[in-house]
Order: C-alpha cells, then sequence, then structure tokens
C-alpha cells in the first residue's frame, strides 16, 4: 500500500517511490517523531500500510496535516 490516500503525506514523498524516508518525514516534526515507532519492518521506509497500522493502533491520527516545514 502506497502513500496515496494519506491525507498529505504522498506530497512528502519527493523521490515518488510510494514510501516516505526519515528526510522526506522530517517535514512534519510530529512525524518524524514517530518515524521509528512506525515503520514496523525497520528498513527505513515508511509505507502507507505502516502509517495506517501505526495510528490504528495509537489512537488514530496525528498532526501530519500540518504543513511541511521550510
Amino acid at each position: 500500500m502506497e502513500l496515496h490516500g494519506h491525507g498529505g503525506l504522498q506530497r512528502l514523498d519527493t523521490d515518488k517511490d510510494g514510501n516516505l524516508n526519515k528526510s522526506e518525514a522530517a517535514a512534519i516534526p510530529s512525524l518524524q517523531a514517530v518515524f521509528d515507532q512506525a515503520d514496523a519492518n525497520a528498513d527505513g521506509a515508511l509505507s502507507g500500510e505502516e502509517y495506517k497500522t501505526y495510528l490504528a493502533a495509537n489512537g488514530g491520527t496525528r498532526d501530519t496535516q500540518s504543513k511541511p516545514q521550510k
């Protein structure tokens, strides 16, 4: 499952591989803070499925709709 359909996360995927790496996730501090926890297989890439699973296990939503930091 790619990031399509996961709010604003798709726009963070600058290399267009369907996942977020730590550098891409750093644009949203709250996502960066939980990246390692959400990256279930610890491959350094956060897939849409991993993100969905993380949210379901941790109370639903996170502040990932914030505008990326410049």
